[in-house]
């Protein structure tokens, strides 16, 4: 008897260990359009369903521009991974919306946009709030800042982290940086308590990458996250990334 109730203590207490964590990641989807010139949402649906993440931040999406066969691509994706989601305006683009997007397992609590300073293009962080499994609130937000210049990344930088000083839960910022972590900006989201991987793996191009400009990192955890390069080559000019996180 006294065997059994360990066995039944060791098997609870995995499950409430397993049910206490989750998967994030990132992907900047170029609107669908893969190194062979395809548009195909499909694939990118595939990519992103292997990962098996419970929040997903997404970069380069469209919603009803000509290019992309004047479809609504966050919803679309949500549809076809049975999730939540959300859409970000950077600026109107060819009869639609271009922009970035999450997706969520988890109910969608508040959606923020949150302008950032202009680069060569408009930009805006999205910040979704949700119910974590032990019910503690999180936010997490999909970042693409601009891609030219670090002069220009410092002060978006700095308007995210203003967006983000009131919040008492955890943050967790996903997505395409567009810079090294040896950049200046990056020494900024340090400074205000955003943990990151000391790991180095490169993220760009797709195919051959050379350059780490995709990341997450936390704030409000015990720890930084290690984060996983999927070695997608095809799908998008970026590889995604994923890290599975706990709460305790």
């Amino acid at each position: 008897m006294q065997h059994l109730m360990i066995l039944v203590l060791v098997i609870f207490g995995t499950t409430q260990l397993f049910a206490q964590s989750f998967t994030v990641a990132a992907y900047n989807i170029r609107h669908g359009k893969g190194m062979d010139n395809q548009l195909n949402l499909e694939r990118s649906a595939t990519v992103l369903k292997a990962l098996r993440a419970e929040l997903i931040a997404l970069q380069e999406v469209d919603s009803v521009c000509l290019r992309s066969g004047n479809i609504d691509q966050a919803a679309e994706l949500a549809d076809m991974l049975g999730m939540y989601h959300a859409f970000g305006r950077f600026m109107d683009y060819d009869g639609g919306k271009y922009g970035l997007a999450v997706l969520s397992k988890f109910p969608i609590r508040e959606v923020h946009r949150h302008q950032l300073p202009e680069g060569a293009e408009p930009r805006c962080a999205l910040e979704i709030i949700v119910s974590l499994p032990d019910n503690q609130l999180a936010s997490f937000v999909s970042i693409h800042h601009d891609w030219t210049d670090e002069k220009l990344r410092i002060p978006q930088v700095n308007a995210l982290i203003k967006a983000l000083e009131s919040r008492q839960h955890p943050v967790i910022l996903a997505g395409d940086f567009n810079t090294t972590r040896k950049a200046p900006s990056f020494d900024l989201l340090k400074e205000a308590g955003f943990l990151m991987d000391e790991e180095k793996e490169a993220t760009f191009p797709s195919v051959q990458p050379r350059e780490e400009i995709d990341y997450i990192l936390l704030r409000g955890f015990a720890k930084a996250a290690k984060v996983h390069i999927v070695g997608e080559t095809m799908a998008s000019d970026h590889r995604p990334i994923f890290a599975r996180l706990s709460l305790k």
